[in-house]
């Protein structure tokens, strides 16, 4: 007869994990949309040879980015900056990480300019069509202007996606394996506004 409790406590026990572990998953997810998207290779991605993780103080990337602008991005942990050919880059701020990239943007170059700080907050654009005046791609040949459509035929259809202000949309790719995550800022007319290639842990 005890052993018949036992069991039972056992076996009502593992449900009631079971149910909670479902129930994490589920709200991890809604806050998360990445965590639960299947995993999509971007391991190529960069831009002009540079990748997630590396330095913004070592002498590739300043011999091709020239130097940086700060932006009054307000974060405890990254420092943003601003580089030409409408690159933005967020770095860590601590040691012994510090300069390390966490993230990188690729944003129309139309940013207000005061004195040599850029007041305005990522991504900041405006949501209406436009022409595309940054050079910058990633690894597939997506670049500012592009359709939603030509990021699918490029990226496939795992992805996460959410609505934002104005009629916009965000939809993201994650590599699991590799730790990072690719989204695509679009406007209300499906069109890219703004790229981040970030850490997949990263908001």
């Amino acid at each position: 007869m005890k052993k018949k409790k036992w069991m039972y406590f056992v076996f009502i026990s593992v449900i009631a994990a079971l149910l909670m572990a479902a129930a994490w998953w589920i709200a991890a997810g809604a806050i998360n949309p990445a965590m639960r998207t299947p995993s999509t290779d971007l391991s190529r991605e960069a831009f002009h040879g540079m990748r997630i993780g590396d330095s913004i103080e070592s002498k590739a990337f300043v011999r091709r980015f020239g130097k940086p602008i700060p932006r009054a991005q307000k974060d405890r942990k990254l420092v943003y900056y601003s580089w030409k050919g409408g690159l933005v880059t967020a770095s860590k701020k601590a040691e012994p990480h510090k300069g390390r990239i966490a993230a990188f943007y690729l944003l129309k170059m139309q940013r207000v300019r005061l004195g040599n700080v850029f007041s305005d907050s990522l991504p900041a654009l405006p949501s209406f069509s436009f022409r595309p005046n940054n050079p910058l791609k990633t690894y597939r040949e997506i670049q500012i202007g592009d359709s939603k459509e030509q990021v699918i035929r490029h990226y496939g259809t795992d992805y996460y996606s959410f609505n934002i202000r104005e009629g916009g949309q965000i939809i993201g790719y994650v590599d699991h394996k590799n730790e990072m995550k690719l989204e695509f800022n679009m406007n209300k007319h499906a069109q890219v506004q703004s790229i981040r290639l970030a850490e997949e842990g990263m908001k």
